[in-house]
Order: C-alpha cells, then sequence, then structure tokens
C-alpha cells in the first residue's frame, strides 16, 4: 500500500490529532510494509537545503520519545 499524506494536516494543533499522527508515523515505521509517499510529506521533514528538520515540529517535541524522534530520523 502506498501511504500519502496532506502536509496541512502536520499543522493542526489539536492534541488528539497531533497524537494520532505521531501513532500512524510509529507503525508504518515499525512495520515497514507500506510505502509512503515522501513527496507528500517531504516539507515537513526536511527543510529547502535538505536539512532534517522534524525534530523541531510539535509532533515530535510533544508525543514521540527521543528514541522515537531517532528511529523515525533514520527510517
Amino acid at each position: 500500500m502506498i501511504i500519502s499524506f496532506n502536509p496541512i494536516i502536520f499543522q493542526n494543533q489539536d492534541a488528539g490529532i497531533q497524537d494520532a499522527l505521531a501513532k500512524i508515523l510509529i507503525a508504518l515505521m515499525e512495520t515497514n510494509l507500506h510505502f509512503i509517499d515522501l513527496k507528500s510529506i517531504e516539507a515537513i521533514f526536511y527543510n529547502e537545503e535538505g536539512k532534517y528538520i522534524f525534530d523541531s515540529n510539535v509532533i515530535a517535541q510533544k508525543c514521540l520519545s527521543a528514541n522515537q524522534q531517532k528511529k523515525l530520523k533514520e527510517f
């Protein structure tokens, strides 16, 4: 299955939605059975220079442990 995200959803400030997105990202990473359309969320994870920036995202800071953030970055 190919998973595609609408990047706007990552801007949502609702704590429940942020938590659900974090759980989805973790599940996708752990199962590794799906393809993720990276273009759909590229701006969430990387800046224009290609530097990884997801660690500064509210979802990463509030909903993911440091270990989960590290694993997601490596993924």
